[in-house]
């Protein structure tokens, strides 16, 4: 991108074909700003280079009258573009700002809805988990019960078959 720098270095050198090519290259810096919404920015490179050619007219019209038109002409064309600018940027940001807000509260109820859903699981998956447990727990106690109930019929068993035999029976 040209600078003013360059473009003072074209009128000190006067070279008008220079100076023609390094304007052109900085009005087209200045549409890219103003196309890519870049207003503030558009307006600071716009001011230095009408301030330049205000303060070095007489010397840019020595070198050229044809460069010196031609930017007058294109520099208000890009005075009008940057002055309808800030209308459209505004309404652009504001566009923007709902549609960010409409984005992280859409993502924010799907965030709330994902975790209602994980704790819905997580609570389900828990309750089973100790359901099994229960009946895990109920089934060893059932089973131990059992056994003991088992031992304690041989013991009568055991002690009836003693007794029959200390009888003669």
């Amino acid at each position: 991108m040209k600078k003013i720098s360059e473009i003072s270095a074209d009128v000190e050198a006067k070279d008008a074909n220079a100076l023609q090519s390094s304007i052109e290259a900085f009005k087209a810096r200045i549409q890219a700003l103003i196309n890519a919404g870049n207003g503030a920015v558009a307006q600071k490179y716009l001011q230095s280079l009408q301030d330049f050619l205000e303060t070095n007219k007489e010397q840019v019209a020595t070198i050229s009258s044809t460069v010196a038109e031609s930017a007058e002409t294109s520099i208000a064309d890009l005075v009008q573009k940057v002055a309808t600018l800030p209308v459209d940027v505004a309404e652009n940001a504001t566009q923007a700002a709902e549609g960010v807000v409409n984005a992280v509260t859409d993502k924010a109820n799907e965030t709330v809805d994902a975790a209602k859903s994980a704790a819905e699981a997580a609570k389900q998956d828990a309750e089973n988990k100790a359901n099994e447990a229960i009946e895990t727990q109920k089934q060893k106690a059932n089973e131990a019960i059992d056994a003991q109930k088992q031992k304690a019929n041989d013991a009568v068993n055991k002690a009836a078959e003693d007794v029959k035999k200390s009888l003669g029976l």
